[in-house]
């Protein structure tokens, strides 16, 4: 039995599986704000998942950037309650000794898009994941190596008002803008407005980081990506824009392919 979490700023997804392709069982709860009560619900999770099967490995995806060589969590815009603590801090009794792979969430979501999703049949690609922040990866020739690399495009593209990536166009930012639900009525001067400054994000990123196609993931991309992509101008701007193909299952599954390299 191996074990995928994809832990995100506003949910954490934990699945199991026992050939590395097919989702066993799967659960969803919301991030928890306090650590030891995310880590307590976290290894509770995994034990009930697993069913009292020994578990060969772990991928572990979070919302920031890593020291793999240290093995400790570096830096997180929208979950700081992580920051500087050691890997092995997060886990409990027996699961402490259980094989483990830390990455990044929009690395391991984009790894699984690279190698199997939207980006399969490209060499290049730009993932860029939208949900309460902006994350993303930068991944060629389907290369785990780029996977472990840091790379934070929402605080990397800076606006004419000294606001970055993240503050124009999160899920978070949006609803400070624009103070609107997302959904079908959403008014279209909204969306023309959001689409702008994407657009402008999206060019920048791809100039600096040339792919032959960007992937749009996490929950506010793959849940409002009808909404907003007939506004984004692709044609004239010569991108190759896709929606994630495994939507919110991106990162878990990504967990899975990158246990299967590493085993």
């Amino acid at each position: 039995m191996y074990i995928s979490i994809d832990m995100g700023g506003t949910y954490t997804r934990i699945a199991s599986t026992n050939d590395l392709n097919e989702i066993y069982k799967i659960e969803k709860f919301n991030t928890k704000k306090d650590l030891t009560d995310q880590i307590n619900i976290v290894n509770y999770t995994i034990k009930k998942l697993s069913e009292s099967q020994k578990i060969k490995a772990i991928c572990l995806g979070v919302p920031g950037t890593l020291d793999i060589e240290n093995k400790r969590f570096l830096k997180f815009h929208n979950y700081k309650v992580l920051e500087n603590k050691e890997f092995g801090t997060f886990f409990r009794d027996e699961l402490k000794s259980v094989p483990l792979i830390v990455v990044n969430d929009a690395h391991m979501a984009g790894y699984c898009e690279a190698v199997k999703g939207a980006a399969k049949n490209y060499s290049s690609m730009l993932y860029i994941s939208i949900g309460t922040g902006i994350g993303g990866a930068w991944i060629r020739n389907k290369n785990t190596d780029d996977v472990f690399v840091n790379f934070e495009p929402g605080h990397l593209c800076i606006f004419s008002d000294g606001l970055d990536f993240e503050d124009h166009c999160s899920g978070r930012a949006f609803s400070r803008i624009y103070n609107v639900d997302t959904n079908e009525n959403t008014p279209p001067q909204v969306w023309k407005s959001y689409s702008k400054d994407l657009l402008k994000g999206l060019l920048f990123l791809n100039k600096k980081f040339p792919s032959e196609v960007i992937v749009l993931g996490g929950g506010f991309s793959v849940n409002n990506f009808k909404y907003f992509e007939q506004y984004l101008n692709i044609i004239s701007n010569n991108l190759n824009i896709k929606v994630a193909e495994f939507g919110d299952n991106s990162g878990i599954l990504g967990g899975f392919e990158l246990l299967s390299k590493s085993i």
